[in-house]
């Protein structure tokens, strides 16, 4: 859940496009889906559920903006 959350703090902040850091998963570590399709397929309230739980006051897992 967290490589999901860093995907969409990558795209909130512009470093990358949708399609490059779907590409790059893909691609790099051999994933059959990117980690913004794989938020997507599971749904965002999902996701968004899953980051409230693992949020911690020292902000490691908060989640992104975007999500």
């Amino acid at each position: 859940m967290l490589m999901i959350n860093e995907a969409f703090h990558t795209l909130y902040t512009g470093v990358a496009t949708k399609e490059d850091i779907d590409a790059g998963m893909k691609l790099g570590t051999n994933h059959p889906m990117g980690p913004l399709e794989l938020a997507d397929f599971i749904g965002l309230d999902v996701c968004l559920s899953i980051m409230k739980v693992l949020h911690n006051p020292a902000k490691r897992g908060q989640p992104s903006a975007r999500l």
